[in-house]
């Protein structure tokens, strides 16, 4: 299993919701969603140009590499030592 589908989904959404967080508390209108939908679609272009960065890196790493397998396995499993941490459920005690 690649983790990179469901990193990239996770970056996306969190900032499609940043950039709706910034807007919502900033404007005081009753009908406004417009506005934060411009605002979720400008946080989600950030957020998609600031991706690049390392996914870039990770291709570059790939195709300049000698040992592909070994440097893929090591990129998976650095991925999903990200994500599970992120899956874990927490037991507050409630």
């Amino acid at each position: 299993m690649t983790p990179a589908i469901p990193l990239i989904l996770l970056g996306l959404v969190d900032a499609a919701c940043s950039g709706f967080r910034a807007y919502a508390g900033s404007d005081a209108r009753i009908r406004k969603q417009r506005a934060t939908t411009r605002a979720a679609l400008r946080g989600l272009t950030v957020g998609a140009a600031l991706l690049l960065a390392p996914m870039l890196t990770a291709a570059l790493l790939l195709l300049t590499t000698r040992d592909q397998a070994r440097t893929y396995d090591t990129l998976t499993a650095s991925g999903l030592g990200y994500l599970l941490p992120l899956t874990a459920v927490q037991d507050t005690g409630l």
